[in-house]
């Protein structure tokens, strides 16, 4: 999707969000599509059109106009080519509403920016729950028209579309979007949210203070934006995988303090997300995820590889010299799906 249209419908929501004094949840209820209401987006192009169709008789249309919805709007995933599958093996269907959050570190750019976070997130309104299932970026994946490498290249070669493609097509998926930030966003977001708190280790404290303009001490602490940042990038004193958990504890924390944000933070997230992003999901699904009412809701963190599942895993230092994971990607992808679909 163009900046331009996601500007547009953050515009109109900035419009109704001053002549209305509501919250994001109550914005949230007040506009919700009947339940008797399917969505059925229509692709064209780069921009998606959305189709109403009509209630039966004796529906949510008949009924009083001063009640309430009071269900939440289903976020239904769209049709779209992108990312396509081309494997011969068929994807598996997937619960809830899923897209990939692909993380620039900023660390670098021009043809090298690779993606330094791969995770999928799940929002499973039946459960409550958002799932965030991270794929390490180490794994060695065959990549389109490259030879197999680390997964993180694939976003080097193609952007988000040749990315999203290499997921499916090693995991046998069928993920359609995706959000593209770059960490340094991260970083005035937090900062716009108070700062995020983090329980630190002495080798991790080395590190921060080693760059932060502010330092930071063994145990809890209040991370402002740099300090955030610099604990997600954190790589060297163990492994890839506790630096994807990392990671995730920076965007379960920030999830964290929206549940308690105020409106104005909530606006000013939003743009500063979306000013500096890319995304492929339609302005009315942003609508609708950044309205569900977060505080009922559970952060699952799940790291790819894991220990649940039995698979050879193995790390190995390639034919350049770097160290990589090789595992059963077949397995991993059937693992995936069934933290997704809870099985």
């Amino acid at each position: 999707m163009h900046k331009s249209s996601i500007r547009a419908g953050i515009a109109l929501l900035l419009t109704l969000a001053m002549l209305l004094p509501v919250s994001i949840s109550t914005f949230a209820e007040e506009t919700q599509t009947p339940a008797s209401s399917v969505l059925q987006p229509r692709e064209t192009g780069d921009a998606y059109d959305v189709e109403m169709t009509e209630p039966e008789e004796g529906t949510a249309k008949d009924a009083d106009p001063a009640e309430p919805v009071q269900e939440e709007v289903q976020i239904q995933p769209e049709s779209s080519t992108r990312g396509l599958n081309t494997s011969n093996k068929e994807p598996a269907e997937l619960n809830g509403y899923n897209f990939v959050l692909f993380g620039l570190s900023g660390e670098n750019s021009g043809d090298d920016n690779r993606s330094d976070t791969i995770m999928i997130v799940t929002v499973d309104q039946d459960r409550k729950e958002i799932k965030l299932t991270s794929i390490l970026r180490d794994t060695k994946a065959a990549i389109e028209g490259h030879e197999p490498q680390k997964i993180n290249a694939a976003y080097k070669y193609g952007g988000a579309d040749l990315a999203l493609k290499t997921i499916n097509q090693n995991f046998s998926l069928d993920l359609k979007e995706y959000v593209t930030v770059d960490f340094t966003t991260l970083e005035d977001v937090i900062d716009i949210l108070g700062g995020i708190e983090i329980e630190l280790t002495e080798d991790e404290v080395y590190f921060i203070n080693s760059y932060a303009s502010e330092p930071v001490t063994e145990g809890l602490n209040t991370l402002n934006g740099e300090q955030a940042l610099l604990y997600s990038r954190i790589r060297k004193i163990d492994s890839d995988k506790i630096r994807a958990g990392r990671q995730q504890k920076v965007i379960r924390e920030i999830l964290a303090k929206l549940k308690g944000s105020n409106f104005l933070q909530w606006l000013q997230v939003l743009f500063k997300v979306l000013e500096t992003s890319e995304i492929s999901m339609s302005v009315l699904d942003i609508i609708k995820v950044i309205s569900l009412p977060l505080s009922s809701y559970q952060i699952v963190n799940n790291v790819i590889p894991d220990i649940d599942y039995d698979t050879d895993l193995t790390t190995m230092i390639d034919e350049h010299g770097e160290w990589i994971w090789v595992y059963d990607l077949e397995a991993a992808g059937n693992r995936i799906v069934a933290i997704i679909n809870n099985q």
